[in-house]
């Protein structure tokens, strides 16, 4: 089989739109960021790619929105990263919440509601499944010094 086109990684659309940084005097300034929303050039992808980022959870919702159906949409992530439907959403769904367990103090349930549009238990869940880990073990890992507060959602 082919290597798939894309890794998560080239697909991450991030959640944060500004980062810190200290001038000459040490006061804190707001650097803007600049979000790609269209990571792979291909709409209905990066629309879905929106969709989680906005908290999207149900496909279904999605591809009734977008006028296709869940098999296409399977079909299209597939073939894309080399990933189920299923997985390549959890996996996203984790990406996010590793960059917001690592520079945020938000709650784990924030996190889940927010940008997995499921509950903090079974953000946990997926978690184990994935990482082995739970995810404030997995936060412990993530943070170094200074890291909360990094950057602004």
């Amino acid at each position: 089989m082919k290597e798939p086109q894309f890794t998560l990684e080239k697909l991450y659309i991030s959640p944060f739109k500004a980062k810190r940084k200290y001038d000459e005097d040490g006061n804190i300034m707001w650097i803007p960021m600049e979000q790609n929303f269209e990571p792979s050039g291909i709409w209905v992808m990066d629309r879905y790619l929106q969709f989680l980022m906005s908290g999207g959870f149900l496909r279904s919702k999605f591809c009734e929105q977008e006028g296709i159906s869940t098999n296409q949409l399977s079909g299209m992530i597939f073939v894309l990263t080399g990933m189920s439907a299923m997985e390549f959403q959890q996996r996203y769904v984790l990406m996010i919440a590793d960059q917001l367990l690592r520079y945020t103090s938000l709650s784990l349930d924030q996190i889940a509601r927010h940008y997995g549009g499921i509950d903090a238990t079974n953000l946990c869940r997926i978690c184990q499944r994935i990482y082995h880990t739970t995810p404030g073990h997995r936060r412990e890992i993530l943070r170094k010094p200074k890291d909360e507060g990094r950057y602004r959602i």
